[in-house]
């Protein structure tokens, strides 16, 4: 009996091949699990900076903005544009835009 026991404690038998084959292949699917979740997780931190990051210029150009502000001078000095009323003069009155329209139409006749 107890060569029987040594026998048996002592015995080796290597898998079979196609069985290794199995075991690595389900080991490379869990790297490949892994490489997929850190990947897709750092697209998303990348996508949440570009979000932030958008929003951030957008308020700071909101806060910023002059609609007074026209162009700048080749000394880039601000230029304010000049408020004009559009009832002080009568030309912008719409008759007045109808009559020269009429005129520049019986012309290119």
């Amino acid at each position: 009996m107890e060569q029987f026991e040594d026998k048996l404690r002592n015995y080796k038998e290597a898998p079979a091949n196609h069985l290794w084959q199995r075991v690595d292949n389900k080991l490379e699917h869990l790297k490949n699990k892994r490489r997929i979740k850190k990947f897709r997780n750092l697209s998303i931190a990348a996508s949440l900076v570009a979000v932030f990051s958008v929003l951030a210029v957008t308020n700071l150009y909101l806060k910023q903005y002059n609609p007074k502000l026209f162009t700048t001078s080749r000394n880039f000095e601000p230029f304010h544009m000049e408020e004009l009323n559009a009832h002080s003069d009568s030309m912008y009155e719409l008759s007045k835009m109808v009559s020269l329209n009429n005129f520049y139409k019986s012309r290119a006749n």
